[in-house]
């Protein structure tokens, strides 16, 4: 029953995040934002969990990534991202995450060695509610709503997000 009570809190959190995320989308408040301190706040929000693992995170950010956007929902969408690389990776894993300036745009690649998602699943995972490999997420607590709240955000910043996958490694 402890286990069950903690699975539902964990659901009703997320319920909650995707309600803030839907709000968000309708009241974005948009200002000039240097992404670089978000993406090292969440990285040392998440320190416990990347040592936990042992997973190493290689982090390129080689300039100021300047952005206009929303701050909550910014770091939401790397949170959840970032989040995902970890709870998904394999013990002594690896994160790369690197990011570049191109014309008008700034593009990040996260990269992980985890164990991938299958090629059937990869046109879902952005669906509400959506697990990849139910077998997996049962042991991880996923709830598939992370990555509906990123693609959500993305969009409302006139952003867009892609995966690739290796099913078996990254």
């Amino acid at each position: 029953m402890q286990e069950e009570t903690k699975r539902m809190t964990n659901l009703v959190e997320k319920l909650n995040e995707f309600a803030d995320a839907q709000n968000k989308i309708f009241n974005l408040k948009e200002e000039k934002l240097n992404l670089t301190p978000i993406i090292k706040k969440i990285i040392k929000q998440q320190q416990n969990k990347l040592n936990e693992k042992n997973i190493n995170l290689d982090l390129e950010l080689k300039q100021e990534l300047y952005i206009k956007g929303d701050q909550n929902s910014l770091f939401q969408i790397f949170n959840n991202i970032i989040e995902n690389a970890i709870k998904y990776n394999k013990k002594n894993g690896k994160i790369e995450i690197k990011a570049l300036k191109e014309k008008n745009k700034l593009i990040f690649y996260i990269q992980d060695s985890g164990f991938g998602i299958s090629e059937e699943d990869l046109p879902f995972i952005f669906e509400r509610f959506y697990r990849a490999d139910k077998s997996r997420n049962s042991k991880n607590q996923g709830t598939g709503i992370g990555l509906a709240v990123v693609k959500e955000l993305m969009e409302a910043h006139q952003g867009e997000i892609k995966v690739k996958s290796n099913d078996g490694g990254t």
